[in-house]
């Protein structure tokens, strides 16, 4: 649905650092090769650096899927530093780095999904979101921490939600949900929330997220309450999120 990618763009503008440091030319050139290996650069396909210049993102896609390797280096210029700035939030820097690089290849492969009336940026923004979600899953399970779905959390299984509750969401303007999915939603809760309203169902998310079907429903149930008490109250003024001091949900 549009009103998720709407969503998710304003979600990482509330969530971008501000002293966020530039990709290293390493990991520029590691992306780059691993898209060209993907979509090999035909001469004929060329194009002007200008005409990228003025180039949408989704044609700079096109033109480098029909071989001009060239829009693809402009398509990093302009999404790899708040990709990587994002990412390295969440993840070590060599696990962020491999999110950010594996994010573009999987955009690559998913082309084709690309919402007509949706931002390339914020198809990016998704595929990192679950991407992160899943490598820092994969890290815990390296460190032997034990994974909440993993134990007692699935001893209870959790109702799906009721018409009211994704009714409640549907109403809102997506700048606002944006602005309490990061105020009062952990990363795993904002992913099962905007999975949800792009019409995904339980099963599909726990694919997606590669979780179990019960802790979709559990991380639901957790942030729903919280989404409904954020709507109810005031949003805290500017003075006072700085007075919290500007703390964020991981």
């Amino acid at each position: 649905m549009l009103l998720t990618h709407l969503i998710c763009d304003a979600l990482l503008d509330l969530s971008l650092p501000d002293d966020a440091h530039p990709p290293s030319v390493a990991l520029q050139q590691r992306i780059y090769q691993a898209a060209i290996d993907l979509v090999p650069p035909n001469d004929s396909a060329n194009r002007s650096h200008d005409e990228r210049t003025r180039d949408s993102d989704n044609a700079l896609l096109r033109a480098f899927l029909r071989g001009d390797a060239g829009s693809f280096k402009m398509l990093m210029e302009r999404h790899q530093p708040w990709m990587t700035a994002w990412a390295r939030q969440h993840l070590p820097d060599a696990d962020a780095d491999d999110a950010v690089q594996d994010a573009f290849i999987t955009l690559l492969h998913k082309a084709t999904k690309l919402h007509p009336g949706a931002t390339l940026r914020s198809f990016l923004f998704g595929i990192l979101q679950n991407l992160v979600f899943r490598i820092r899953r994969s890290l815990a399970r390296r460190r032997n921490e034990p994974l909440e779905d993993e134990t007692e959390v699935n001893a209870a299984d959790v109702d799906p939600p009721s018409t009211p509750e994704l009714e409640l969401l549907n109403k809102r303007p997506y700048l606002e949900i944006a602005k309490v999915l990061h105020r009062a939603c952990s990363l795993p809760e904002q992913r099962v929330i905007l999975l949800m309203l792009d019409d995904q169902d339980d099963k599909a998310i726990a694919e997606t997220l590669d979780i179990t079907v019960n802790y979709v429903r559990v991380l639901r149930y957790r942030a729903l309450p919280k989404i409904r008490k954020e709507f109810e109250e005031p949003a805290p003024t500017s003075e006072q999120q700085d007075g919290l001091g500007g703390r964020r949900k991981k």
